[in-house]
């Protein structure tokens, strides 16, 4: 967004398209926060309160370093489960499911999407709808196995990374 394109109104859609969201969760973040302008016309400020609201956050700039003699999806799996980790991320403590992906390219997001559907579906991940969205955290009862996989001291998540 250039300068001049701050002190025009945007539609919906073209908020959405900044943030990476969908329409939708514009509507329901504005309405949430209580700031949804009738002439559906948005601002800077209201692109704001999504943010703030949302709790919009971009974990990575650009893809992770390749780890030699790692396969590329077990790599971008370890670099996950460390920044959930590091950022606190275990249940209660929880953040939007898109704020994983925020900052990766299509294919990184892919992968790891893939990853984070067979975490939750293997227990060491855990979700739950909030106005916010969809929430992720880690379970606290795979923290210690989770933090052994980071630190390449366990290969009990070798047949998750072998499923995508």
């Amino acid at each position: 967004m250039t300068g001049v394109d701050a002190f025009r109104k945007m539609t919906v859609g073209q908020v959405a398209r900044w943030l990476e969201l969908h329409p939708f969760d514009v509507v329901r973040l504005l309405a949430a926060e209580g700031v949804f302008p009738r002439d559906l016309q948005l601002d800077t400020s209201h692109v704001e309160a999504v943010r703030r609201r949302g709790g919009l956050e971009t974990w990575w700039e650009g893809r992770p370093a390749e780890v030699p003699g790692e396969a590329y999806p077990r790599t971008l799996g370890k670099a996950l489960v460390r920044q959930l980790l590091d950022r606190g991320v275990v249940e209660p403590t929880a953040t939007r499911d898109d704020n994983l992906f925020r900052g990766l390219d299509s294919d990184a997001q892919l992968i790891l999407r893939r990853a984070v559907n067979l975490l939750i579906k293997d227990q060491f991940l855990t979700t739950r709808m909030a106005a916010e969205g969809l929430m992720v955290a880690v379970h606290p009862a795979a923290v210690r196995q989770l933090r052994e996989f980071v630190g390449g001291d366990s290969r009990a998540l070798d047949a998750l990374w072998d499923r995508l």
